[in-house]
Order: structure tokens, then sequence, then C-alpha cells
């Protein structure tokens, strides 16, 4: 007999704008598998279509990584561990661009755009990875 066990957690609970999907199913020979799918929510209103033209490169990173685009709706850039911690908040100018993460170690991060009314605008993962030999 199969069981399926779903969750879904809201945007805001979960990695700020991130839905996070389990499926627990038994397969009834004696093994469990579970898969996990997050799905990045999309910005709501109309007036947010700006933000997806703005893009971090390069992703993954080494140290430091660079914002291109038009931030004029962008106030600052948050950026969360994957527990939903703060590891980073960034106010952003025109001629603040390069972010320094360098102090962080290899992992997966979220950088969160903030408008100027403290609403998310765009969530973006990250990817920072110390280059080896």
């Amino acid at each position: 007999m199969e069981s399926t066990t779903s969750w879904f957690r809201t945007y805001n609970d979960l990695c700020w704008g991130t839905g996070l999907n389990s499926n627990d199913s038994d397969s009834g020979d004696g093994g469990s598998r579970t898969s996990l799918q997050v799905d990045e929510a999309l910005p709501s209103s109309a007036d947010n279509t700006g933000i997806n033209k703005v893009s971090i490169f390069p992703n993954p990173f080494v140290d430091k990584f660079y914002i291109q685009g038009n931030l004029e709706d962008v106030k600052e850039l948050e950026i969360m561990n994957l527990f939903g911690s703060s590891v980073g908040y960034f106010k952003l100018y025109e001629s603040n661009r390069t972010i320094d993460l360098s102090n962080l170690n290899d992992g997966i991060y979220f950088a969160k755009f903030i408008n100027h009314q403290n609403k998310i605008l765009k969530t973006q993962k990250l990817i920072k990875k110390t280059q080896r030999p």
C-alpha cells in the first residue's frame, strides 16, 4: 500500500518567497523515498517587471559577485542562508554593485532584493564555491 504525505509552507514562512514541497512515499519494498521541490514565486504586481532584468553574476561565485541591471526600484539586498538567517545586508546604489561575501563559507544562499516600501521584489539563489586546484 502506498501512502503519500505532502506539505507546503508559504512564501513568507520558508525562505521569503520559496514554497517547499515534500512527498514521502512507501513503495512497499521496505524503503522510503523522499523528493524535495523548491518553487520560486514570481513577482505579483505589474510594477515589479523591471526587477526581472536585474541579475547577479557570476553565479556560482568565489568571494564577490556583481549586480547588473536597473536598480532604480531596489533599496537594499539581504543575503540569507538556508536556515533563513540573515548573513549580509547591503544598501544598493548605482555605484554600489559589487557585493563581497568572502567572509562566508561555501554553500547556498539567497539574495533578496528589497524596494523602498520594504517589500521583496525578487529572490535569487546564490552559490558560493571556492575554486579548487
